[in-house]
């Protein structure tokens, strides 16, 4: 009974470990995506900015 008990604590413990490895690489994960859309957003709104003033100049008015 004793070592059942040991067996699942040790078992329970590397699975904590486990899933709070995998909870973090998650995060991680979220978080650079999350920084690279903000990224490709700013470049975006650039680019249109950039159309829209060649749209301007070549629509005559």
């Amino acid at each position: 009974m004793i070592l059942y008990a040991r067996s699942a604590c040790k078992s329970y413990t590397r699975s904590k470990n486990l899933m709070d490895h995998v909870f973090a690489k998650l995060e991680s994960h979220a978080l650079t995506l999350e920084s690279e859309v903000e990224e490709r957003t700013k470049e975006l709104i650039e680019e249109k900015k950039k159309s829209d003033i060649l749209l301007n100049r070549m629509l005559p008015r």
